[in-house]
This record gives C-alpha cells, structure tokens and sequence, in this order.
C-alpha cells in the first residue's frame, strides 16, 4: 500500500525510545545517533528535535546547508509555499510516546508530504527543539520522487486545512487578520501595514528553542 504503510509496518515492529526513518538515499552523518542519545537523555522536556538541515549530490558530497524550520505558524502561514522550505525529515528524531499521542500512525492520505501531516500533528503536543549539529541528510538526485513539488504543496495544504481546525480559536484569528491585511495591503501597498504584518508574522513564528551540544 505504498512508502507509507511500509514505515507505518517498520514502526509497529520498533521497540526503541527515540524513533525516525531514514529513506535509502539519505544518510545520517557521523556519530548522530550518539548525539542523539545524548541529547534527549540530557533534555528530558524535549520531545523532538531537527538537526541542521543539511543536503548532498549524488555523490554524497555537500551541496549546502540552509536555516531551521521549526514553528507551526511557518507552515499556517503558508511561508513553505515561497521559500520551499521544510522540517527535515531525515534530521528529525522523537520520543515514541509523542508519536503515540498523535495517533502513532503516518497518514496514508498523502503520497509524498505525510512526514508533513505528522509534523503538524507532533506541533498538537510539543514544541520542537533544534539543534545546530547536522544530523542527516538529504540526497538531491535526478528523477527523485520527492521532486514532485506541486503534488507535495498540494498535499500540504490539503494537511494544513485539516489540522489548523485544532489550534487555538484566538492563533487561527490571528492568521486570518494576517491574510486579510494581506490582501488588503496588496491594494494598497502601505508601508506601515506591511510592518505590522511583518511584525505580527514574526511574533507568531518566534525563534527556535536550541538545546546545547551535549
């Protein structure tokens, strides 16, 4: 029944604490698993956390590496949509017990962006943490499924629009003022709105919660 439901069948077999994937053209990168343990043995209020997103060639050298994706207002904002930036999947390490509060599952729904779904759902119960040590990454290849980009934005939204019906009643009127300066202001092009906007954007996403080098 596809990627997904294979993960789902390894993840029901796993007995470990801390839980990721990793897809067969990914890597992890030296000793992540021992920082790994260190870190979530070191921080136990920490129920996830991304390492520094980082991506490679074919050849498994280093392409570049690019800043943190770590708050629910990012994705609500639909800022993914211009900059293509993501949680990464393959530097994302959680608790089993956080897994199992968001339904223990990844959702079937969705043929490319379920790591997406799941992220969503883990923001229901816990802030996540980052790191600036690289943990996995990314193989950018030719003909890769994930270069899908439009099926995996419309996967995406077709996430957000079911998931934002959980937040907070006074976060979703927030992010709708947001949108609606926004079309307001592209009529008007007003500098004082696009501030305030700025701003108001800025608080909601607010700044990542780093955790020291264990």
């Amino acid at each position: 029944r596809g990627m997904y439901d294979a993960i789902n069948t390894g993840f029901a077999k796993s007995t470990g604490e801390i839980m990721c994937w990793i897809n067969s053209d990914d890597i992890l990168w030296k000793n992540s698993l021992y920082y790994v343990a260190s870190a979530f043995t070191q921080n136990l209020d920490m129920h996830w956390l991304q390492g520094f997103p980082t991506v490679i060639d074919e050849q498994g050298e280093l392409i570049y590496k690019r800043p943190h994706v770590y708050s629910k207002f990012y994705f609500y904002l639909l800022k993914h949509e211009q900059s293509f930036h993501f949680i990464q999947q393959e530097s994302t390490f959680w608790r089993r017990s956080l897994w199992e509060n968001a339904g223990g599952n990844l959702s079937l729904e969705y043929a490319l962006a379920s790591d997406f779904d799941l992220w969503l759902r883990f923001f229901n119960y816990e802030n996540m943490y980052c790191t600036t040590i690289p943990l996995g990454a990314f193989r950018k290849r030719y003909g890769q499924k994930s270069g899908n980009k439009e099926l995996y934005l419309r996967e995406a939204r077709n996430s957000i629009h079911k998931n934002i019906k959980k937040l907070y009643l006074k976060d979703r009127l927030v992010i709708q003022l947001i949108f609606l300066l926004e079309k307001i202001n592209s009529k008007l092009h007003s500098n004082l709105i696009g501030r305030f906007i700025n701003n108001l954007q800025s608080s909601l996403i607010g700044k990542a919660k780093m955790i020291n080098t264990p």
